[in-house]
């Protein structure tokens, strides 16, 4: 692992805007005007930062048998690009295809032997197909309008929730240890369906009033249907990173051509200055920060916060989830120190405690299912790339 773990980088100053092409009126909004840089992996795509086994979060030692098998909180992150306005269409148009069919067989049914009945059914099944084909060239567009990743692929059991956002990559991926006690909290409510009612145009209401009159007590019981919720579970991860000097974090004695020094790190003598476990510690805490911060790029908009792909094999499984709250706190005693090449080429002073407490929430977009539940313990929390 590269101890700098990210380097930072220009934004793109967006696309030309001469023309009416969807493409060209997203560039003509979204053109950079204040954008802050954006950080990139020093070690490429593919590459963990893996805080269970690179840092300094117990007195364990890095490689006894007390750490492994450490419940491991495993996180992809992107960027959200795609609006939820096309986002949603997809979804009206997967709604479409799997359900129009079905729709129109049943006003067959229910209207069999009237031919109102059936150019009504007629008329919505062609609708919708128009409907359908209509959409699919709009997502098209916003999609390649927004820069999305093509190739976010989820398993047959997750297809419903595949595209539910339009995301691009940043590269990043992380494993965070998992200390906590919760293990599952399911919350369910069935509620009264008021169609019924509705369709009755109050009727149903005037003849429990008028029985009401002649009898101490009166209602009907209605099945009830399962209301489906809209806001996800979510876990809580918590643990600390320890600052204080230790040779076994800080690779005393490693080789020049480790990619983990910089040439701020060389000595007379061509001995490495190994990066200290602190900078790493703050680096890690930096980007954290940053990647959940909105990045204004105009007067008008701005890039949302970064989402998550979770997974805690066993527990649980968010295909769509985002850091709700996150808390550092500093432990002990801290000193101003100086960080060589952090932005720029100029040293940069930082507050360095003893340790960091680390606190996070992380809540899933969608609410629990069978099929999230299924997937925390089928398969790992990757997507496929086509090449």
């Amino acid at each position: 692992m590269n101890k700098k773990l990210f380097k930072f980088e220009t934004a793109p100053q967006g696309i030309p805007t001469e023309g009416k092409t969807l493409q060209n009126v997203v560039g003509a909004l979204n053109r950079n005007e204040s954008k802050s840089d954006i950080l990139k992996p020093r070690d490429g795509y593919g590459s963990y930062i893996d805080i269970v086994k690179d840092f300094k979060w117990t007195k364990t030692s890095r490689n006894s048998e007390g750490r492994k098998n450490t419940p491991t909180v495993q996180l992809e992150e992107f960027y959200v690009t795609v609006p939820s306005f096309f986002s949603n269409l997809n979804v009206i148009q997967q709604v479409l295809q799997t359900t129009g069919s079905g729709m129109v067989d049943a006003l067959k049914i229910i209207t069999a032997g009237s031919a109102v009945g059936q150019s009504i059914s007629t008329a919505i099944g062609t609708a919708g197909e128009m409907l359908g084909n209509e959409v699919n060239k709009l997502m098209e567009q916003g999609r390649g309008a927004f820069g999305a990743d093509p190739d976010v692929i989820m398993p047959g059991h997750l297809k419903a929730y595949e595209n539910l956002y339009g995301v691009k990559r940043t590269q990043f991926k992380y494993k965070l240890p998992y200390l906590g006690d919760s293990y599952k909290r399911i919350s369910n409510n069935w509620g009264e369906n008021n169609d019924l009612s509705k369709l009755a145009g109050g009727g149903l209401d005037a003849i429990t009033n008028a029985f009401g009159m002649l009898s101490p007590g009166v209602g009907i019981d209605y099945s009830k249907t399962f209301k489906y919720g809209d806001g996800g579970p979510e876990h809580t991860i918590s643990f600390f990173l320890d600052n204080t000097k230790d040779n076994e974090y800080s690779g005393i004695g490693a080789q020049v051509t480790d990619k983990s020094y910089s040439k701020y790190d060389l000595n007379v003598g061509l001995q490495a200055n190994p990066t200290p476990n602190y900078e790493t510690n703050f680096r890690f805490i930096y980007l954290l920060l940053y990647q959940n911060l909105p990045n204004r790029i105009n007067k008008l908009t701005f890039v949302p916060p970064v989402i998550y792909s979770a997974k805690l094999p066993g527990v649980f499984s968010y295909r769509w989830s985002y850091i709700k709250n996150i808390e550092v706190n500093m432990v002990g005693v801290r000193k101003t120190k100086s960080i060589n090449n952090f932005i720029g080429d100029s040293p940069s002073d930082v507050v360095i405690p003893e340790g960091y407490e680390i606190n996070l929430t992380l809540q899933s977009l969608v609410p629990e299912s069978q099929n999230l539940y299924y997937d925390a313990f089928n398969s790992q929390v990757t997507v496929s790339q086509t090449p």
